[in-house]
């Protein structure tokens, strides 16, 4: 990728990635965020980068967002009304226009494998300073300026700066900071903590640059990658047992790669050749622990499900499950595959049901360690229907594949199967009766427990015990 924004230099494994707009004092635009955006990602695939030192040309580091453009000068879409549901399902969609623009940038740096320092030369305000926020190390230059200047503009802090500066200098300091929205002199970033060092403007790229070649010097590249991920993310586990888990796995991992020669080269007294370079596949998923957020929307799908099928909600089907889901009962009545088959097969059973309740009980949840987008689980829940003019109950259980999509969480695969399906008059003499699914006109064999626990049976619980 060709950049007109940046300029992408790499010196002896240091990326120097320079924001090359000094005639605009390097102002911040739609354009420079992309090709930061991919810069990050591409320093992170690229073997022969180490680390990275970022700067401005000329005479900034970045005067913040180009206020002069036209319409949104901060590159939203103002005929949203976007609400916070709204936001985390179309989180990936590019034509949304409604995340943050500096936050996307910050991320992309948070996401990095490598070391990051910023070398801020000169003015550093609004997006031009919270971006280096995610930046490990940031010096300065004595003409630096640095300004959290959104108070000024009636707006808030921005590019995810709301999580990073409180962990920088505390809350107390990060609020004085947004709350005055002052230009900090380069002094007076270092003494609130913003800032490791203050330099001579011509002594402010050598240093970084020979910080950066500090930090990585006979040093393996998965242990630094690590590094850098297990200190921001660990960092914000609820418990110290999660970075523990996370810190064995990474322990392990490592013992049996760079570790060996780091061990063999400290026995014979020599500098290490460390080969290491591939992360762990499951890397993703290490940091995610308990996943709460992602646990919260699987359950919170398996209640839209009931109200969904309650609503007899067309376009509520299309959201929850995924365009190539499969949807199948245990005793072979209906299978379906994509969402059109879905849809004809449920707007059939609509036909046959008067009013509807579905109510969602256990759900228990297992992740993919391979995968964070994918999950799978089990899920009681029970109904009263009107079928055919006769008030029954059933009670069901769904062994569900998750996928999550457009930064949303949807069926990919969803399994039914009962207990019993029984008008109210006959639960008392049915529950006990092997064929208590009587919503056919007939009787017929309940799939739960029996069939499902055979060894012929899809054993439902082989995954979860």
């Amino acid at each position: 990728m060709e950049y007109e924004t940046l300029d992408y230099a790499v010196d002896d494994r240091i990326l120097t990635l320079t924001l090359n707009r000094p005639d605009q004092l390097n102002a911040f635009t739609v354009t420079m965020a992309g090709e930061l955006i991919d810069a990050f990602g591409r320093a992170s695939a690229d073997e022969s980068v180490a680390a990275v030192v970022v700067t401005g040309a000329g005479r900034a580091f970045c005067a913040g967002m180009n206020l002069s453009v036209d319409g949104n000068v901060f590159g939203l879409d103002e005929s949203r009304r976007p609400t916070m549901a709204e936001l985390r399902q179309r989180y990936d969609d590019p034509a949304y226009g409604v995340r943050d623009t500096g936050g996307r940038v910050t991320l992309a740096i948070y996401e990095c494998t490598k070391p990051v320092i910023a070398a801020i030369n000169g003015p550093a305000v609004g997006v031009g300073a919270t971006m280096t926020l995610a930046m490990d190390v940031r010096l300065a230059s004595t003409k630096a300026r640095i300004g959290f200047v959104f108070g000024k503009l009636g707006i808030v802090p921005e590019a995810c700066s709301t999580w990073f500066l409180p962990r920088i200098v505390g809350v107390s300091r990060a609020l004085e900071l947004a709350y005055s929205a002052d230009i900090l002199t380069a002094a007076e970033a270092d003494d609130a903590g913003l800032v490791r060092a203050v330099h001579e403007p011509d002594e402010l790229l050598p240093a970084a640059t020979a910080l950066a070649r500090r930090f990585t010097a006979n040093r393996s590249a998965v242990a630094i990658a690590l590094t850098r991920q297990m200190m921001y993310r660990d960092a914000a586990q609820p418990h110290p047992r999660e970075a523990h888990l996370v810190e064995s796995l990474a322990m392990f991992e490592t013992s049996v790669g760079d570790g060996k020669e780091g061990v063999e080269a400290f026995r014979a007294k020599r500098e290490p050749a460390f080969q290491g370079h591939d992360l762990p596949a499951d890397l993703r998923s290490w940091w995610i622990g308990s996943r709460v957020e992602d646990r919260a929307a699987i359950q919170e799908l398996g209640v839209l499900y009931g109200f969904v099928m309650d609503e007899r909600d067309e376009v509520g089907i299309r959201q929850i499950f995924c365009a190539d889901a499969t949807l199948r009962s245990q005793d072979g009545v209906f299978a379906a595959t994509g969402i059109e088959e879905i849809v004809t097969t449920y707007l059939g059973r609509f036909a046959a049901l008067g009013p509807t309740n579905h109510f969602s009980h256990g759900h228990v949840i297992r992740f993919d360690p391979a995968d964070p987008d994918r999950a799978t689980g089990l899920l009681a829940s029970h109904a009263e229907v009107s079928r055919n003019g006769v008030a029954m109950q059933v009670a069901l259980r769904y062994k569900d594949v998750y996928r999550r999509e457009g930064g949303r969480w949807r069926f990919a695969d969803r399994l039914m199967s009962y207990m019993y399906y029984l008008p109210f008059d006959e639960l008392a003499t049915g529950l006990g009766d092997r064929n208590s699914v009587r919503a056919y006109g007939d009787q017929r064999a309940s799939d739960w427990p029996e069939v499902l626990y055979s060894k012929n049976g899809d054993t439902f619980l082989d995954d979860y015990r």
